[in-house]
């Protein structure tokens, strides 16, 4: 077999690898193309607003309109009492294998408009000296130069203030990245992998109004690098993809940032929706081995990480939840001390240093609820599907005509 040749079989392994992997935060960006979805669980009006420093969060559904033969609850999230959302799930129709078969359009959006909180498309490019690449050309080999360039195409005229690693975007699906990374540096083809993550901050004028924001996201790299028979460079192929994809943007001074990671943190799959989803991308790669089934439920969006084992115990509970119920019924703290109960406490307890969270237990749905561990108090309000998140010890929602139960710490 030729070098070119060998180079060619390599980049097609590299397409496929990127995308069948693992289920990804997966969006598409035409928000604004698509019918906006108010939420249906907004409190009534109240005579007092809660003080500074206390967030109300609604549950809110995001829809795969299409499903599986069925329109179905891809999944759900907290958002801003009182802001509206926007889209769902979008099915790709573009160059198989350039591309996940299921993309979310999503936002979260204030009722002026002006603040938004979202999840932006995931992407896959290729780059190649020697082959013609079948996906959308890029040579961006870190998240920090592909974030760059996204935010010039999104919002021409940004300007760039700063630049973090998101460590924690790895972390969330740390045993899947290695897994993938090991198998490609060890497999002798001459190819290695890589996975990065960050976040850039920018300002933006933007109908007078000066704006402010953040763009993140965690990808993985594939490359490979061949002799060139006919002399000169080495011939070359990348192909990488983003899989956690986070957006947010508000008027100057008013980007909080505990807020939007709260919103970050609630995102998560519908597991009936991620079961549909799994057997999918199995079936497209062709893979049926059980070590890949497992590791293919890995959920980012909200920088979680959920096996396909979990996933149906997951799902085994919720049968007998209330529907909708944003509480997490299998990872009860009345949970028995066999070492099953052990295991689901050890996997909670593993998720929520992952994803800074903390694990309270539902007074109204029973099981547990995970909220942002950045507020040392939680609230469930009795009326609605909303939590009161807040750092204020003598917070008292009476006073804020809220009937309300302080959630206790899941044992």
């Amino acid at each position: 077999m030729s070098e070119q040749s060998k180079l060619r079989s390599r980049a097609i392994l590299l397409s496929a690898a990127c995308a069948v992997g693992a289920l990804t935060a997966l969006i598409t960006p035409q928000a604004e193309a698509q019918k906006a979805v108010m939420s249906n669980s907004t409190p009534a009006a109240r005579s007092k607003t809660l003080p500074p420093g206390a967030l109300e969060v609604q549950l809110v559904e995001i829809v795969d309109s299409a499903g599986f033969g069925r329109p179905m609850t891809a999944a759900r999230a907290l958002v801003p009492v009182g802001w509206r959302t926007e889209g769902g799930v979008q099915w790709s129709r573009g160059t198989p294998g350039c591309a996940d078969p299921a993309v979310f359009g999503w936002a979260a959006v204030s009722p002026d408009g002006l603040s938004r909180i979202e999840l932006f498309p995931t992407e896959l490019w290729q780059a190649s000296n020697s082959l013609q690449v079948q996906c959308q050309y890029g040579e961006f080999q870190d998240i920090r130069s592909y974030l760059t360039a996204y935010l010039q195409r999104r919002h021409p005229g940004a300007r760039v203030i700063n630049y973090k690693p998101r460590r924690d975007f790895l972390d969330a699906q740390k045993e899947y990245l290695e897994a993938k990374i090991a198998m490609t540096n060890n497999s002798g083809l001459g190819m290695r992998a890589w996975a990065d993550a960050g976040e850039l901050s920018y300002s933006q004028r933007e109908n007078g109004v000066e704006i402010e924001g953040i763009v993140s996201a965690a990808g993985i790299f594939y490359a490979s690098s061949a002799s060139n028979p006919l002399g000169g460079p080495p011939l070359m192929t990348l192909t990488a993809q983003t899989n956690t994809t986070f957006a947010a943007r508000a008027p100057k001074g008013k980007l909080d940032s505990k807020v939007v990671e709260a919103i970050r943190k609630s995102v998560k799959l519908d597991p009936a929706w991620a079961q549909e989803y799994f057997k999918l991308l199995l079936q497209i790669g062709g893979v049926q081995t059980q070590g890949v089934k497992d590791r293919a439920g890995i959920i980012v969006a909200g920088g979680a990480a959920l096996t396909a084992s979990t996933i149906a115990a997951n799902q085994a509970a919720a049968n007998r939840a209330v529907k909708n119920s944003y509480a997490d019924p299998y990872t009860s703290s009345t949970s028995s001390s066999s070492s099953s109960g052990t295991d689901d406490r050890a996997q909670r307890e593993r998720i929520e240093s992952i994803r800074g969270v903390e694990t309270y237990d539902d007074p109204l749905y029973g099981g547990t609820v995970q909220l942002d561990n950045t507020y040392d108090h939680a609230w469930r309000v009795q009326t609605s599907d909303t939590y009161i998140l807040t750092n204020d010890p003598s917070f008292n929602p009476g006073a804020y005509d809220i009937n309300a139960q302080q959630l206790r710490l899941a044992r």
